[in-house]
């Protein structure tokens, strides 16, 4: 695959499968499903999820969705399932046919990472960002313990921390962390997945955000991404978020979109 010209259907096809491998190794528990994965863990935490089905043409059936269904209320989790713009269009009519209703609408954006560090940008005054050395585990709790506490807003939540430790820990993660004079006030991650870079985990404490971290963050993984042979980042975003904005002053453009599809039940634990 190439990337000289964009071709959405195609960016779709590697993004999702990058990231559905991604939460696949990630979780205590995965299997194949219908051309992707269902993963789970510990109940509330963000890796229950079924992710990366009917990207290849894959035909979703009744029996398929009452997999899906069966594998997450038997765990005492809300069924979960992420489709986007280029899946299979039977993934989403049977997950509605079940009483799947949507969550939430993510924006998948793209840029070559070589044309993004063309646009002019200043890093903010006494900011570092250093890579996290993969071996170091004292360095790699802190990194997920700051990106943890970013997303979370300050809560204290040790089953978040462990999952965030082990997604820190993927063979593929490339992950930074941003001090201002020496403390810790931002991380942020980086898949390289052949010639694609996918940007993710990007967090900023409460009290050191609208002071260029996140952007700053988002320039180096750009920059490790096009010194990495990528010819293309991308980044999923909430629309009109930080990220977002972010995003779009690194010249990155929406290509498709995310959605997150739920099926809500009595007693059932929904997925952050």
């Amino acid at each position: 695959m190439t990337f000289d010209l964009v071709e959405p259907a195609a960016v779709a096809l590697d993004e999702e499968t990058r990231v559905a491998r991604a939460v696949a190794d990630t979780a205590r528990e995965s299997r194949p499903w219908c051309g992707g994965f269902l993963c789970a863990d510990d109940a509330g935490t963000w890796a229950n999820m079924a992710l990366g089905a009917a990207m290849r043409g894959e035909r979703i059936t009744g029996r398929d969705v009452a997999e899906v269904v069966d594998w997450y209320e038997s765990r005492g989790c809300e069924p979960h399932v992420q489709a986007c713009a280029y899946s299979h269009p039977s993934l989403v009519r049977r997950l509605g046919e079940a009483g799947f209703v949507l969550k939430e609408m993510e924006l998948v954006l793209v840029v070559n990472p070589a044309v993004a560090l063309r646009i002019p940008w200043e890093c903010p005054e006494h900011l570092s960002i250093e890579r996290v050395p993969a071996g170091d585990d004292a360095a790699v709790t802190e990194f997920a313990r700051v990106v943890t506490t970013g997303f979370y807003e300050g809560r204290d939540d040790a089953v978040q921390l462990a999952l965030m430790e082990r997604a820190s820990r993927h063979e593929r993660a490339v992950n930074l962390l941003a001090r201002i004079e020496g403390e810790p006030v931002g991380g942020a991650s980086l898949d390289i997945w052949g010639d694609l870079g996918g940007l993710y985990f990007a967090a900023v404490l409460p009290d050191f955000r609208r002071r260029g971290v996140q952007l700053a963050l988002m320039r180096e993984r750009l920059e490790i991404a096009a010194a990495s042979g990528c010819r293309l980042a991308t980044v999923g975003t909430l629309p009109g978020v930080a990220t977002e904005r972010n995003a779009r002053r690194c010249g990155m453009t929406p290509c498709y979109t995310r959605v997150a599809l739920v099926r809500p039940g009595k007693g059932l634990t929904p997925s952050e």
